[in-house]
């Protein structure tokens, strides 16, 4: 398959039919001062009679929500993209929830997708010509603007504030990994992205790293398939899905520094094996200090806040070395 090709069909959905073992979902994001949300939209055709769901965590109303819909509730069109779930719509131009708790009614423009090539057709670089991989990863826009109302029982709130899309598609997630994602550092069409996870292919299990750091028109893209390498992490992670990392990567001439702080989190359903079996804990207020290195020389420092961050890294105890005390960012 060709890279356009493969970018083009990057946000469709890729299977209909009766397939063992898969899940596919689409990561709706939204920050607002007033108003910060995260809306997953999944298939999972092991599921027959409710193949697909919705799943929200949101810090209007505090909690998740989980609703699920048979096929017949179920509309879909790959080209452009529209799927339709009851009385739910999602695109590249919009989300609209009408859920018994929560309402959503938001519009998106100026979608900000990776810059792409022959060798790096997504984020996933000469991965994403492989089909059979546990977890394939997309990101279809580092940026946006979504202005629309979310309303629950007991508030309604206008927001004009910015999105964030990506999408997932395999069996499982990873065993082990550490997620974020954030638009707020204080500068505006800004974005930082990140995700290490220990990738199985074939016999092979490694650790396999993804980073974008965008500050307005300067993107910095580190990866394992450009020579991205972990020289050091350290992590504690706790019940209830709040913890911190720190983490030491080099790329050529590059170093990046990543120092993770995850909030409160709320308890979400994630694949494993196709089924909607596994849990996770994501927090919508977790902070990322990045510090930028190039020949020994700091170039860039920033602090990410209010962003979407998943710690799903369990250490063992040679790997992790001594404890360290749980520390803020500043």
């Amino acid at each position: 398959m060709r890279a356009a090709q493969i970018r083009k069909e990057e946000m469709g959905l890729h299977s209909l039919g009766e397939k063992k073992n898969y899940f596919e979902g689409w990561y709706f994001r939204l920050w607002d001062e007033r108003c910060s949300l995260a809306v997953i939209v999944g298939f999972s055709p092991q599921r027959q009679e409710a193949p697909f769901f919705i799943q929200t965590t949101d810090t209007l109303t505090g909690r998740s929500i989980w609703a699920e819909f048979a096929w017949n509730e179920v509309v879909l069109r790959q080209k452009p993209f529209h799927l339709t779930l009851g009385e739910n719509e999602f695109s590249l131009t919009q989300v609209r929830l009408n859920l018994p708790d929560l309402q959503v009614r938001l519009r998106m423009t100026d979608l900000t997708p990776l810059p792409f090539s022959r060798y790096m057709p997504t984020i996933m670089g000469p991965f994403a010509y492989l089909n059979n991989m546990e977890c394939i990863h997309g990101v279809i826009s580092l940026h946006h603007r979504m202005e629309g109302v979310v309303s629950s029982a007991s508030k309604t709130v206008p927001v004009a504030g910015t999105g964030y899309l990506e999408k997932d598609r395999g069996t499982s997630f990873p065993q082990r990994y550490i997620w974020f994602q954030s638009n707020q550092c204080g500068v505006q069409d800004s974005c930082f992205f990140f995700s290490l996870a220990s990738i199985p292919i074939g016999p092979l299990t490694f650790n396999g790293c993804l980073i974008v750091v965008k500050l307005q028109d300067q993107l910095h893209r580190f990866a394992t398939y450009t020579g991205c390498r972990l020289q050091s992490l350290q992590c504690d992670q706790h019940q209830d899905g709040s913890g911190w990392a720190q983490l030491r990567f080099h790329q050529g001439a590059w170093q990046i520094w990543i120092d993770l702080e995850c909030g409160p989190a709320c308890t979400l359903a994630s694949p494993k094996q196709g089924k909607m079996q596994g849990r996770i804990q994501e927090s919508l207020s977790g902070k990322a200090h990045v510090t930028l290195f190039h020949h020994g020389m700091k170039r860039r420092e920033s602090l990410w806040e209010q962003g979407g961050m998943e710690l799903q890294w369990e250490l063992a105890a040679a790997e992790q070395g001594p404890k360290n005390r749980k520390r803020g960012l500043s």
